[in-house]
């Protein structure tokens, strides 16, 4: 996931929180 890296940047502090929750979640399952 090397765009990850770039984008991430771009990502307000709210859409890196709700990744952030995105991805723990479908780690939880």
């Amino acid at each position: 996931m090397t765009w990850v890296g770039s984008n991430r940047q771009k990502f307000t502090p709210a859409q890196n929180l709700i990744y952030t929750r995105r991805r723990a979640e479908l780690a939880a399952r």
